[in-house]
């Protein structure tokens, strides 16, 4: 259960959930988590359960942030006589929405738990092992570094994805599929800002380089990806909606037009 999904392979498995958690990271990132976001925060937030719950869920954190500091620097009276109606307003309005994801099976799901409802013998151990290996390993190459570009997006990044992975809903663990792309994304856009900005500084910083390596080394899963969605699945002896099989010449047109799009 404990897995985060490429953004390539979000947006080729799920094109719904993963664009609309890129605008929103994208969005969210432009704007920056200040008191003045807390309504386009809000209503991007809310407006996500048309697309994807899953999505609206990962972005909540980077909300209800935005809500701390309208409290914080106006006041809880202010929050209560200018955010909370209009709170209340769009939460009618996406109220039949809300309400069909709450009833539906896939909240109810037997392949839904808590991340020590394991065989694991040390789950409290792999979890942490997770968190390290899958993110923290960047705190570790770039330091105070990759906070640089927005140090509240990326703090509340790294713990949206820690909270993401004690939990699984959905039979391929949907829930950490699709809510970790907004914090996956932010961090992933701290990580090349520092680079192309380090790129030209001197002297040259070696655990920077040995960071961008490491990097590198992260995308040769995303060709051996597209290298066995686009290249090899002509193959297959048989043609299922999972596993088709296409003459060359059309697949080689597939290729080139996804690659285009891509």
């Amino acid at each position: 259960m404990l897995h985060y999904s490429s953004i390539l392979k979000s947006v080729v498995e799920g094109p719904q959930h993963a664009i609309t958690a890129i605008l929103g990271g994208a969005v969210f990132m432009a704007l920056g988590c200040t008191s003045a976001s807390v309504g386009i925060f809000s209503l991007f937030t809310i407006g996500s359960l048309f697309w994807s719950p899953f999505v609206s869920i990962g972005l909540a954190p980077f909300t209800l942030y935005t809500y701390y500091l309208y409290v914080t620097e106006r006041g809880f009276i202010a929050f209560m006589r200018k955010q909370v109606p209009m709170l209340v307003m769009m939460l009618i309005g996406f109220l039949p929405l809300v309400l069909y994801t709450l009833g539906s099976s896939a909240t109810q799901m037997d392949s839904n738990r808590f991340f020590t409802h394991t065989t694991a013998s040390y789950p409290i151990l792999l979890y942490g092992l997770f968190i390290v290996v899958s993110a923290g390993i960047w705190i570790l190459f770039f330091r105070k570094r990759l906070f640089e570009l927005d140090a509240a997006m990326v703090c509340i990044s790294y713990g949206t994805l820690s909270v993401l992975a004690l939990f699984q809903i959905g039979y391929f663990n949907d829930l950490n599929n699709r809510a970790s792309v907004p914090a996956l994304f932010i961090i992933g856009i701290s990580i090349i800002y520092l680079i192309l900005k380090s790129s030209f500084s001197r002297p040259v910083n070696h655990l920077l380089l040995a960071g961008l390596a490491f990097w590198l080394l992260n995308t040769a899963s995303i060709f051996t990806y597209l290298y066995q969605t686009f290249i090899t699945v002509n193959k297959a002896p048989e043609n299922t909606i999972s596993n088709p099989y296409i003459v060359i010449p059309i697949m080689t047109i597939m290729i080139i037009w996804k690659f285009y799009i891509l």
